[in-house]
């Protein structure tokens, strides 16, 4: 009957609508929580590396957003979807070794740069992915 017909339309357009709007939202929210990530992990530069090594810093600033990421670096070489360096996007973890025995772990800042608690006797700092380029990335 044609008002079957202009119910189904009406519920697909709806479903369609709705759909639309889940991506954006979604998409916002995501670009939203990659920021606030990387501005959480900003507000740690200068702790020195002794008081929070390089997974402590990405559990911490991803805790500072509300997301639980496992303390270890191998941990959170796990958690998400793993891509090459080439593929990061900024808010993502970047990773150093390989994927069943990562030894470093970063936020990756976009344009090149990296956020990280380097090693000892140095603090969390922002540093250039040209001299210490990543092995994979791990998108959130």
């Amino acid at each position: 009957s044609p008002t079957a017909s202009n119910t189904t339309t009406n519920s697909s357009s709806t479903t369609t609508a709705a759909a639309t709007a889940y991506r954006a939202s979604a998409t916002t929210s995501s670009t939203a929580s990659y920021s606030s990530v990387i501005a959480a992990g900003k507000t740690f530069i200068g702790t020195p590396y002794e008081q929070m090594d390089c997974s402590a810093f990405t559990q911490a600033a991803f805790a500072k957003v509300g997301r639980s990421i496992g303390r270890t670096t191998y941990a959170q070489a796990t958690i998400g979807t793993h891509v090459s360096f080439s593929q990061a996007q900024a808010g993502d973890l970047v990773f150093w070794g390989s994927d069943s025995a990562p030894y470093h772990v970063g936020i990756y800042l976009g344009g090149g740069q990296y956020i990280a608690s380097p090693t000892y006797r140095e603090s969390v700092s922002i540093k250039s992915t040209a001299y210490y380029t990543p092995s994979f990335a791990i998108h959130m």
